[in-house]
Formats: C-alpha cells, structure tokens, sequence
C-alpha cells in the first residue's frame, strides 16, 4: 500500500501501489434497531474510487460487502446509484440538500459473513 504520510482524510482511505488506479474506501454500520438494515454513511458521490468495503457489525456477527466505487448517475432522476449484486442501489443524502455526504443502505441478506473477507480480497486484489 502507498503510504501517503500524515494525511489524515482523503477521498479513499487505502490505495495500493498501482500507480493509485485502486482507491479504496471503507464504510461501517451497524445494524439498525427496528429492521435487518444497515445504513454506510458519508458517501460522497464526487470522490472517484475503484471499491467501496462495507463492514457491517450485529450484536452476534460481522459482515461485509465490496462493492464498485463506480457512480451511477440518473440525469433524469437527478439521483446516484451504486451497483450492488448487478441491481442500482440509490445513494440517498444524509440531510436535505447536502450534496456531498450520501449512505447506502444495505440489508443484511445482502452481505456476507466476514469469515468469506480474505477469499474475496484475495480474487479482487491479488494477481497470481
């Protein structure tokens, strides 16, 4: 991984040593309290990424879900959608008229037990 010194934010929160062409964000949640969902706050729809990881935490267990960083932009609908499991997922904003601070909500059906984490990282980042 690049090591980018003392920055502290940026628009990705890792970026492997391939001349930064794979910027990684990560998202966490927990699960909510009167559904099976799980809200990935603080997306902003203008920072280009290759992979968004969406760690979701329960009481009981840990799952997760990469996802394309790639935006999808509905000019008609004036909305951003991320592709999740090859279905738009609407970006929806935090507060109203807040342009840059997006969550993708998640059910937990739609992700995966974080025991599967290494094998998925493995294939999407590992050139053998």
């Amino acid at each position: 991984m690049k090591d980018f010194g003392d920055v502290i934010h940026n628009e990705f929160d890792i970026c492997l040593d391939d001349n930064e062409e794979t910027k990684i964000e990560i998202k966490t949640a927990r699960k909510g309290l009167k559904n099976n969902s799980l809200q990935f706050n603080g997306i902003n729809p203008n920072y280009n990424c290759k992979y968004i990881i969406c760690l979701g935490l329960t009481a009981n267990a840990a799952y997760f879900k990469i996802v394309s960083g790639n935006k999808i932009y509905n000019h008609k609908e004036r909305k951003f959608y991320l592709k999740v499991d090859n279905k738009e997922k609407q970006l929806v904003a935090m507060n109203p008229g807040n342009t840059a601070n997006y969550k993708l909500t998640l059910q937990i059906n739609n992700l995966e037990p974080i025991e599967n984490i290494e094998t998925q990282i493995k294939a999407l980042f590992i050139s053998n």
